[in-house]
């Protein structure tokens, strides 16, 4: 995915890399059915992956700490279609 999107960060890919396996894992999109499932398999708790997948798509104001951005997931359609 990091070559196919070389315009994200590591953390961003992981983020979207993430997000992707959920949805297709749970066949939804919903953010408590995907963080729920990542959850399970990473052996996390489900608060702590929603709040990650959450802050993937936020803007950087909504976010907590002084190095957050925000991300144009426009960017993303694209490479993702291709």
């Amino acid at each position: 995915m990091s070559q196919q999107m070389n315009h994200l960060s590591l953390p961003e890919v992981a983020g979207l890399a993430t997000w992707s396996f959920g949805m297709v894992m749970t066949k939804s999109s919903s953010l408590t059915q995907v963080s729920n499932f990542i959850a399970k398999v990473n052996g996390e708790k489900p608060n702590t992956v929603r709040q990650r997948l959450k802050e993937w798509y936020q803007e950087a104001e909504a976010k907590r700490g002084k190095k957050r951005s925000s991300l144009d997931v426009r960017s993303c359609f694209a490479p993702l279609i291709r």
